[in-house]
């Protein structure tokens, strides 16, 4: 459902836009991963999901769940 420039999405989705992104109505900065892993994402933000299939395959951080853009509530 779309509310304006704004929609709402899954978790998995979330973390793999690269735009702007809002959690119950404040600004959300924070760490972008390729869809379905925990590798980090460092491009500019396009508006798209961002797919592992784009990346450069020999620059990728994999996050760890010590790493500093890891949460405890992503880990099981």
């Amino acid at each position: 459902m779309s509310t304006g420039d704004w929609a709402e999405t899954t978790s998995n989705h979330f973390r793999s836009y690269a735009g702007n992104r809002r959690i119950g109505g404040e600004v959300y900065v924070g760490p972008i991963f390729y869809e379905g892993t925990n590798y980090l994402y460092e491009g500019p933000l396009n508006g798209k999901l961002v797919s592992i299939e784009e990346a450069n395959k020999a620059k990728l951080k994999q996050v760890k769940k010590n790493s500093k853009f890891a949460y405890s509530n992503e880990w099981d």
